[in-house]
């Protein structure tokens, strides 16, 4: 954390010259040094868990997709097949992938609860096998303050139109917060779910 401030201190009082790009690029690796992703298993919301080798090498082809910047579905992109984006009667393990880019520590919380599991280490990014009789006991209710971390300014807005209309409103489902922090960064993402026929 020194380093970055004499960093940014050197940056502040000097005119910009060749060392301050390289100076610019650590400094803009530290603040994005922690990434969260959460996945279904092989990408499958109704997968049913058979062979271990299977979810291994999963693992490892997803491990070398998020380092070449190539996330795929990310369940916290709220971009499911339910209305307003929700993802739609998921009932299995999530898999939190959390690119530390290494840094040494952190904790990862659902809802204020702290996780413990194990975790499974790969090439700067760790696996966390959520267990789904862990995650969907603590969907709560959606709240106003859940809102701005899942919908646009204009989408809060137009709400007031839906919930005249026959469209599902925005506070349709229930939500996890998932939190993962270190001593210097938090990082924050929703999932959204919802059940129904």
């Amino acid at each position: 954390m020194k380093r970055l401030f004499i960093f940014l201190l050197i940056v502040s009082c000097n005119p910009q010259n060749d060392e301050d790009e390289l100076i610019d690029n650590e400094v803009a690796r530290h603040v994005s040094a922690l990434e969260v992703y959460a996945f279904y298993p092989l990408g499958d919301k109704y997968y049913v868990e058979s062979d271990s080798l299977e979810i291994e090498n999963w693992l490892k082809a997803k491990t070398e997709n998020l380092q070449s910047q190539v996330n795929g579905r990310n369940v916290f992109e709220h971009e499911g097949g339910g209305p307003n984006g929700v993802e739609w009667n998921a009932e299995v393990d999530l898999y939190l992938a959390v690119n530390h880019y290494g840094l040494e520590s952190y904790q990862v919380f659902l809802n204020d609860s702290l996780c413990t599991f194990e975790v499974i280490k790969k090439p700067n990014i760790d696996w966390i096998r959520i267990p789904k009789e862990f995650w969907i006991p603590r969907l709560k209710p959606m709240r106003n303050s859940d809102l701005h971390h899942l919908f646009s300014n204009q989408e809060m807005k137009d709400e007031r139109m839906r919930m005249s209309s026959s469209a599902a409103s925005l506070f349709t489902g229930e939500v996890i917060q998932f939190v993962v922090k270190t001593d210097s960064i938090e990082r924050i993402n929703y999932f959204h779910v919802a059940y129904g026929e």
